[in-house]
C-alpha cells in the first residue's frame, strides 16, 4: 500500500444514520483530541464491515491479539427460507444493531454437526427461538 497521510482515530464517539437513511454518519475522535464526522452511503457498511474483518485478521496475525479483539453477540434469530433451504443467522451486538448471515443448507449442516461435535448431541429443547433451526 502506499504512503498516504492519515488521520489517526482513538476511537469512535457515536453514530447514526441520516434522516433519509442513505448514509451512516460516524462521529470519531482523534488522537490529537479533536472530533471530526466521516459518512458513508449505506450501501458500503457491508464492504466496510469486510474491511475491518480483514484489517482484525491480520492484526491478530501480527500482535497475537487475543479474545478482546471479538465482538460479544448478545442475542441471536434465525430463518429458513423453505424454497431455497437458505439458513440466515441474525446476531445482535451490544448496542442492538444486527448482522444477518446466508448460509446455504449444506454449511448449516455443517455448522451443526460442529455444534453437535463440540456440545454433544444431548436434545435440544424446540422453542419459539429455535423451531425453525433444524432441518429435516
Amino acid at each position: 500500500m502506499p504512503k498516504i497521510p492519515v488521520t489517526m482515530i482513538d476511537r469512535i464517539v457515536g453514530s447514526t444514520i441520516s434522516a433519509d437513511g442513505d448514509h451512516m454518519l460516524l462521529q470519531l475522535r482523534t488522537t490529537e483530541g479533536s472530533d471530526m464526522a466521516l459518512a458513508l452511503e449505506c450501501n458500503q457498511i457491508g464492504e466496510l464491515i469486510d474491511h475491518c474483518a480483514q484489517a482484525g485478521t491480520e492484526s491478530q496475525r501480527i500482535v497475537h491479539a487475543g479474545p478482546d479483539s471479538s465482538a460479544m453477540v448478545n442475542w441471536w434469530n434465525s430463518a429458513i427460507d423453505r424454497a431455497s433451504r437458505q439458513f440466515t443467522l441474525m446476531l445482535t451486538f451490544g448496542r442492538g444493531g444486527t448482522l444477518s448471515f446466508d448460509f446455504s443448507e449444506h454449511m448449516a449442516r455443517a455448522l451443526l454437526g460442529t455444534l453437535h461435535t463440540l456440545y454433544g448431541r444431548e436434545p435440544t429443547r424446540v422453542t419459539a427461538e429455535t423451531a425453525d433451526i433444524g432441518f429435516r
